[in-house]
């Protein structure tokens, strides 16, 4: 027989641990976590009262009191339909609920002058390497964060990267300009496990301290672009098309897991459609026209 929680607290520490066990991701964790505290903190019965109804009023007080993105609001929803199904065994109709339409945005991406004069500002060798390493892979803020010593492949000229989103693995280029720079930086720093470790060596560097040296870096190049160091990964992208690589390569490059998500780049790339030659071309010539 199912133990019945009463208390906010007990609640969330089960799902806290349903979710560890189902192999959910810390940060994920973490935010189903606050957003399934922020509804049970916001409902005004106890935990074995309330029911779908209060999760509506929840969503309607997100989106005009609390102005929130859309993007919140469907973390939010399934971090709420995980509380119901898996945690306090509510009833949930899946059909009550749709996800909240988000504005399809083009991403922010950087030309290749634009990131030279990036790099030309940072002047910490360590956050010069990661944003780097970072756009000449194409890699996520904390893929190129938790790379170790050890995933940098000289002989095979890749890059191995470990439990990415999804918690898949994939290899992706290492760059012939990438390798010198990266056994220089080796021989400076001599890091031990983490290839970019944090103050504390046991600890890769965190995620605020690489986002602050590329705005810096950024502003003192006199960069007016929203950009962010996940623009560096849009620019690795966009810059692949336009030298004519094959969509579905740059995909499994990127770890995406739908070609769709790939394809939103080729908005941003124009000028792949110049590199690729219709199949027309192909043909000697044309025959000639019959005229009657």
């Amino acid at each position: 027989m199912r133990k019945v929680l009463t208390r906010i607290a007990d609640v969330l520490k089960r799902m806290g641990e349903i979710l560890r066990i189902r192999g959910y991701s810390l940060k994920t964790v973490k935010a189903y976590i606050s957003q399934a505290r922020g509804f049970l903190e916001f409902t005004p019965y106890p935990v074995d009262q309330i029911n779908q109804d209060f999760v509506h009023d929840y969503l309607v007080h997100m989106k005009d009191v609390k102005k929130l993105a859309g993007s919140t609001i469907n973390q939010a929803l399934f971090a709420i339909q995980f509380l119901f199904i898996e945690v306090i065994h509510k009833p949930w109709d899946l059909n009550q609920f749709r996800c909240h339409k988000r504005p399809r945005k083009l991403p922010v991406f950087l030309s290749a002058d634009e990131i030279f004069r990036i790099v030309a500002k940072i002047f910490n060798s360590k956050h010069r390497m990661i944003i780097v390493t970072a756009f000449s892979a194409g890699l996520r803020l904390n893929e190129v964060t938790h790379l170790k010593c050890r995933d940098i492949d000289s002989e095979a000229m890749r890059i191995v990267v470990r439990n990415a989103k999804g918690e898949k693995d994939r290899c992706v280029m290492l760059s012939v300009k990438l390798l010198p720079e990266l056994r220089e930086y080796w021989y400076d720093y001599r890091p031990a496990v983490w290839l970019f470790p944090g103050r504390d060596p046991s600890q890769p560097i965190g995620h605020r301290t690489v986002q602050r040296a590329f705005k810096r870096a950024k502003e003192a190049a006199g960069i007016d672009k929203p950009a962010t160091m996940h623009s560096l990964r849009h620019s690795f992208a966009v810059q692949l098309l336009e030298a004519g690589n094959n969509l579905k390569y740059i995909k499994e490059i990127l770890g995406h897991s739908s070609i769709q998500t790939t394809m939103r780049y080729l908005k941003l790339a124009p000028e792949c459609t110049t590199v690729v030659r219709s199949p027309l071309d192909q043909l000697p010539s044309l025959p000639p026209i019959r005229r009657s």
